[in-house]
């Protein structure tokens, strides 16, 4: 059950809400990853665009979405 997060997030992608994902790697070390994700609540509007940027490791640098929730 510690991972239920992780398996709601698997079944969103897999449910196509998320559409296109870029990759960058800026730095060594580095990687950006960005989406579109279609909003689960109003799925006519334009889709959010979250990022997160990671280490190497799998370690969350930052992370930020243009969603109201942040």
């Amino acid at each position: 059950m510690k991972a239920y997060k992780s398996l709601e997030s698997y079944r969103l992608v897999n449910d196509n809400w998320v559409q296109t994902v870029y990759h960058m790697k800026p730095t060594e070390g580095i990687t950006v990853l960005r989406a579109d994700v279609t909003p689960s609540f109003r799925i006519n509007e334009d889709p959010h665009h979250p990022w997160v940027s990671l280490e190497d490791s799998g370690s969350v640098i930052a992370a930020h979405c243009d969603c109201k929730a942040g």
